[in-house]
């Protein structure tokens, strides 16, 4: 107590001076400046993590949505897909990297781009994409649905993306799903000439029947199944008939995931009017006709001109006479062997595919799986580029010398190459000798050699690379398809990464064109073997 008395008669009162007080509020500057910039990094770390999460629900809801449709309509519209910066031309459609878009008439995923906002995005707007690609499978069985999220964070353009592939299922007993196509809508026909055009019931629900009837101009025009499955009209095909004693003409049972085939032809008179007409088939489930999506149709459209008159692409339809000759050829005189594969993996040979069934345009991304062929004969595959009355792809050589691997690989022009590929749904390694089987056929000339390229890609949009390649002289002397072997050297064990894709692509060097035949297994079993290992 004398001491404060005695501090207090000399005036210390002991406060901070001025340059103290300066000093703290300066370093409490410091501290709360430095507090403000973490704590607005951590805001706008937590808003993007915000904004990454909202994108990846954004992405789950649009796959699940693309579930829940009709699986004949998980599909894109031909008029929705201009502008799209992510697709490109691959011959007659669009392609979102190494997959061809699927469209349909009848489109669930229309329009594929949409921009969501408000309080659902909490005010921050998303761009979302859908599309819609075949995989290695028919586009009847599974198909690719992929979805891409883009927003804006300061500044910056933010891309997330998903795919997943949906398959056709069958659950319980559904109403009436299936497809009436009728690839071919138009015919010309000279007086006196026959019109048959082809068509296909494939039944993706439970098993039915379905009723056949026409309108419009139905004079003459009768229904035939396709009995012995070649695509052709002839007398081993026999006339539909009433199997369910309705009145009316049906498909006769068709089971889950099987495909009815039957003609629509009609025999004109030398004095036949000349004109245009129409006539449209309609199918009818006969279980549950009233329900929902039970009826579908598809309109004929004929034409009787004195005007020279090319026949239709594909198989000759007649309604009568033998079946059409097979094509002609000849067994490799030397089998390649695969080779050079360790224990741990296992040998796959993939099918060659042509994507449809029939005659198709150029494709210049096609695919290879385990599947066997789906052709039952040899149709034109790429009628854009084929003399007429040939089958089989025709292919253009990449040049008078052979190019390198590389410049294969960036060729754009697609009657100079043919491309087969396999998207994995898993990493996968490789292994062992390629071995490309494939039939080819000379025009003039021939070509002087063939190269096969193997390549990979980390998804189905980047862009190739070389694994390796292999280049073989051509010595063809059968009149028609010659089986050809192109073996690989033995690949480095390269990893395909999860949706990856790995292909081969094929392109002769000389002076005249060559024909290709594949998917066709019982005359032209063509096949890419590997080894590989998940």
């Amino acid at each position: 107590m004398n001491r404060l008395r005695e501090r207090r008669r000399s005036g210390d009162d002991g406060g901070f001076g001025l340059i103290e007080t300066v000093v703290a509020l300066l370093i409490a500057g410091i501290v709360f400046g430095a507090l403000a910039t973490t704590l607005i990094s951590a805001v706008q770390a937590s808003l993007f993590g915000r904004q990454n999460q909202q994108a990846t629900d954004f992405m789950t809801r649009e796959l699940e949505m693309m579930r829940t449709l009709d699986f004949g309509s998980i599909a894109m519209d031909s008029g929705d897909l201009g502008g799209d910066s992510r697709l490109s031309g691959c011959g007659i459609t669009q392609c979102l990297g190494l997959e061809p878009v699927i469209t349909a008439t009848v489109s669930g995923v229309n329009p594929h781009t949409t921009v969501l906002t408000g309080d659902e995005t909490n005010n921050t707007p998303f761009t979302v994409s859908r599309y819609v690609t075949m995989t290695d499978q028919p586009p009847d069985q599974a198909v690719r649905a992929t979805v891409y999220v883009t927003w804006m964070n300061k500044g910056t353009v933010h891309t997330r993306s998903t795919s997943t592939i949906i398959a056709y299922t069958q659950r319980g007993l559904p109403l009436p799903v299936f497809k009436l196509e009728l690839p071919i809508a138009s015919q010309s026909v000279q007086p006196g000439g026959t019109l048959t055009y082809n068509l296909t019931l494939a039944n993706q629900g439970a098993p039915d029947r379905w009723n056949l009837t026409l309108s419009g101009a139905t004079s003459g025009w009768r229904l035939y199944a396709d009995s012995d499955g070649d695509g052709i009209l002839t007398s081993a095909d026999a006339l539909l008939t009433d199997t369910t004693l309705d009145g009316v003409d049906d498909t006769g049972r068709i089971d889950p995931s099987s495909t009815f085939r039957f003609f629509l032809t009609r025999d004109t008179t030398p004095a036949e009017a000349l004109g245009d007409s129409t006539t449209t088939v309609t199918a009818t489930s006969s279980g549950q006709p009233s329900a929902t999506g039970a009826t579908k149709s598809v309109v004929a459209t004929s034409t009787v001109t004195t005007d020279p008159v090319l026949p239709p692409p594909g198989p000759t339809p007649t309604p009568t006479g033998p079946p059409v000759p097979p094509e002609v050829s000849c067994a490799a005189p030397v089998f390649a062997v695969f080779t050079g594969m360790h224990n741990t993996y296992t040998q796959r040979q993939y099918t060659l595919h042509n994507d449809g069934v029939g005659d198709t345009l150029l494709q210049p991304q096609m695919y290879f799986n385990a599947v066997w062929g789906d052709e039952p004969n040899l149709a034109h595959y790429s009628t854009d580029v084929d003399p007429p009355g040939l089958t089989g792809r025709v292919l253009a050589p990449a040049g008078a010398t052979m190019l390198t691997g590389p410049d294969v690989l960036i060729l754009t022009d697609p009657t100079r190459f043919a491309d087969w590929s396999n998207t994995y749904n898993q990493k996968t390694d490789i292994d062992g000798t390629g071995i490309l089987r494939l039939w080819v056929a000379p025009q003039g000339a021939g070509a002087g050699s063939m190269k096969v390229v193997l390549y990979m890609a980390a998804t189905a949009s980047a862009s190739r690379t070389l694994i390796t390649e292999v280049e073989v002289p051509l010595v063809l002397t059968c009149a028609g398809f010659q089986e050809v072997y192109l073996q690989l050297p033995d690949v480095p064990q390269p990893e395909v990464a999860k949706n990856g894709v790995l292909g081969v692509r094929v392109v002769t060097a000389g002076a005249e064109n060559v024909r290709l035949a594949y998917d066709v297994p019982s005359q032209f079993p063509s096949s890419f073997t590997i080894g590989t290992r998940p």
